[in-house]
């Protein structure tokens, strides 16, 4: 049976050298396994170093607008405004809109799918687009919609074809309780027969001292300010679904995680040293 002795590593002077007297296997591996419960608590109570990037393709229902619409025209799990009514609608993208191969995307008229988002309807008008309650602003967390943004050619579902036009004025809203508006931007117009992708992030904890935090999530987008046959498309690459896993900036799993890895891995190697030093005793 090991000798049991202190917790505490003796520093002893043999032959002019200083070596560490060895614990016994077993009194060391209850000492240190004593120390996780204390250290996983002290991790489950405490505030992260960083969060996680939460993409809202992932939150939103129908993000790509696939589902066609509602009786007024609306896209479906969506909520329609503007003039005229509804001020946003959903369509079959078709070569009459964008030309494929120099459309700005890789392949195809679309970005994902076969449908977009359009606004205004129909022909001249503003409109509002936006969806509420997929979720809860966590203050470590920073939120993005990757949005595509297209002109079309010509206008969406009009018979003879027609040209159509930028709009004047595109604005994003992140929204929170009641759909009130906790931070904005205006995007980048393309020109006519051209996608082009811009990303949207908002952090609660860096706007109005974290005033958004524990709010629900929604977003909203406006078109405005065109005139007569001017058009915008909208769409999303994502299915919808459930938030990726938290994770820091470029994919690193959180301090905790590796703390608690790199215990382990310690505590290993030191007991294998413990009962290959006891073999020898």
């Amino acid at each position: 049976m090991p000798k049991m002795v202190s917790y505490k590593a003796i520093a002893k002077q043999s032959r002019g050298r200083s070596h560490v007297v060895s614990l016994g296997a077993g009194s060391f591996a209850f000492a240190l396994l004593s120390l996780v419960p204390l250290v996983f608590a002290g991790l489950v109570n405490s505030t992260p170093a960083y969060g996680g990037t939460i993409d809202l393709g992932t939150l939103l229902v129908n993000p790509s607008f696939e589902a066609g619409n509602d009786a007024s025209g609306c896209p479906l799990d969506w909520t329609c405004g503007g003039s005229p009514t509804p001020g946003f609608s959903s369509y079959l993208v078709t070569s009459a809109q964008y030309t494929a191969g120099s459309d700005g995307l890789t392949s195809g008229i679309v970005p994902d799918g076969t449908h977009a988002a359009t606004s205004p309807t129909f022909v001249e008008g503003s409109g509002t687009l936006s969806q509420t309650g997929v979720g809860t602003y966590d203050s470590t967390d920073t939120y993005v919609l990757n949005l595509w943004i297209g002109t079309p050619l010509t206008v969406p579902e009009i018979t003879p074809a027609e040209p159509a036009g930028p709009v004047g004025r595109i604005t994003v809203y992140f929204l929170g309780a009641g759909g009130g508006q906790v931070d904005s931007f205006d995007a980048t117009i393309p020109a006519p027969g051209q996608w082009m992708p811009e990303s949207f992030s908002f952090t609660p904890e860096s706007v109005d001292s974290g005033a958004a935090v524990g709010q629900p999530i929604g977003i909203e987008l406006f078109v405005g300010g065109g005139g007569n046959n001017d058009i915008a498309n909208f769409d999303m690459t994502g299915s919808g679904g459930p938030a990726p896993p938290l994770v820091g900036p470029g994919g690193v799993p959180e301090p905790g995680t590796l703390f608690l890895l790199g215990m382990g891995i310690a505590s290993l190697y030191l007991l294998r040293r413990e009962f290959a030093a006891s073999g020898r005793r």
